[in-house]
């Protein structure tokens, strides 16, 4: 269950991201944005995500390793 929710809640921070980057808005009003937003769905979310950033997720059990690496591509998506 844990999985899902985290996996639910990346995607939408994802998505947020990718709307932001996507808008019209100065870099600098970008970057202040998504810092925002991420912190809102931080604190929306606690504390399943605070829980979530100390994973290590190059280190989990076989059945978790496919998540795992979804997770770390959203990671990576939403911090481009």
């Amino acid at each position: 269950m844990f999985d899902e929710i985290v996996r639910s809640v990346l995607e939408q921070n994802d998505e947020l991201a990718r709307r932001i980057a996507k808008s019209g808005i100065s870099p600098t009003r970008k970057m202040r944005e998504l810092i925002l937003a991420l912190m809102a769905s931080y604190a929306a979310n606690y504390p399943l995500l605070y829980i979530y950033i100390r994973e290590d997720l190059r280190n989990v059990s076989d059945k978790r390793s496919s998540w795992s690496a979804d997770m770390r591509a959203l990671n990576k998506s939403i911090e481009r």
